[in-house]
């Protein structure tokens, strides 16, 4: 080395401590290569998945609207259903048996009251579609469902950004006097038409939202049901019946125990309307092993399977 010229040390280091430092920097360019190989795989993968998906649902769904249980007295239930596919209810040949119908059905019957259904969900629909969504509702309705996060997982947003989005919908709808209740984002990992690393990253997604999800609706006063949380164990032991045919949205199975769950959350969010307060939780979820009383509870709510 020439008088005067500094090696950075490099020529006091050990032979063994120079290789072990060049490992480690060619280790690191490998492990950065491959998560970025990760990452540009999960987008194009997430993009097809999208579009795949788009085209296979373009046909009219079957919407569930209109009144149930003209047959009770009483003051009526404007109850309002937002969101996306699931809030739709892609996947069941039926209006009876999506999530709407159900928590219609369902809520007139336990508060014996006239309900009127207006479902505004679009299939596809991100969080950033809400306040279009609200702007199409035909009356002030008294319990709003919001049904979304799954499209903001393949579409790799912004998770803050969508919680914010989330939240400034509820605030909306509460101050013309109305209550939500949100079933929090899905958990897409269970999803087996994605393949890795995408259902990999989908997963972990999907639950990190919903965990935002349920943080914003809770300071906005709403009421948040655990849906991927509750639902997620079922739908990985028994993808035949829970899933619809196209392996992505959910059966009409699928689609009654969610409702199943939502049902005691909405009758409890009437109450202004019914006069019947219940001792319901503002967020419930349960863990797979401890669920087994709650899902006793709640099956006396619905009339379905």
């Amino acid at each position: 080395m020439t008088i005067g010229q500094y090696d950075g040390g490099a020529g006091r280091r050990p032979l063994w401590a120079r290789k072990l430092v060049v490992a480690v920097l060619r280790l690191t360019r490998v492990c950065i290569g491959s998560l970025a190989t990760v990452v540009v795989l999960a987008v194009v993968e997430a993009y097809w998945v999208g579009v795949h998906f788009r085209r296979a649902t373009a046909e009219e769904t079957p919407r569930a609207a209109g009144s149930y249980g003209a047959g009770y007295a009483g003051a009526t239930i404007r109850l309002a259903v937002l969101g996306d596919s699931n809030a739709l209810g892609v996947g069941a040949s039926r209006r009876s048996q999506t999530i709407p119908a159900l928590l219609a059905r369902g809520l007139s019957a336990k508060a014996a009251r006239p309900v009127i259904l207006d479902n505004v969900a679009v299939s596809g629909a991100e969080s950033r579609d809400l306040a279009a969504q609200i702007g199409l509702l035909t009356g002030i309705p008294d319990v709003t469902v919001i049904l979304v996060g799954g499209n903001d997982v393949m579409q790799l947003r912004s998770i803050p950004a969508s919680a914010a989005l989330l939240a400034s919908a509820i605030r909306h709808l509460q101050s013309q006097g109305g209550q939500v209740v949100v079933g929090t984002c899905p958990d897409m990992g269970t999803i087996q038409a994605l393949v890795p690393p995408l259902r990999f990253i989908a997963g972990w997604y999907s639950r990190v939202l919903a965990v935002a999800q349920t943080f914003v609706v809770l300071r906005a006063g709403g009421r948040a049901v655990a849906i991927g949380g509750m639902l997620g164990p079922q739908f990985l032991e028994n993808p035949g019946q829970m899933f619809a045919t196209d392996h992505f949205h959910s059966s009409p199975l699928g689609y009654a125990r969610a409702a199943r769950l939502l049902l005691p959350s909405v009758c409890a969010a009437a109450a202004p309307v019914t006069g019947v307060h219940l001792a319901v939780p503002r967020t419930v979820f349960m863990h797979r092993r401890a669920g087994s009383g709650w899902r006793r509870w709640a099956r006396g709510w619905d009339d379905g399977p």
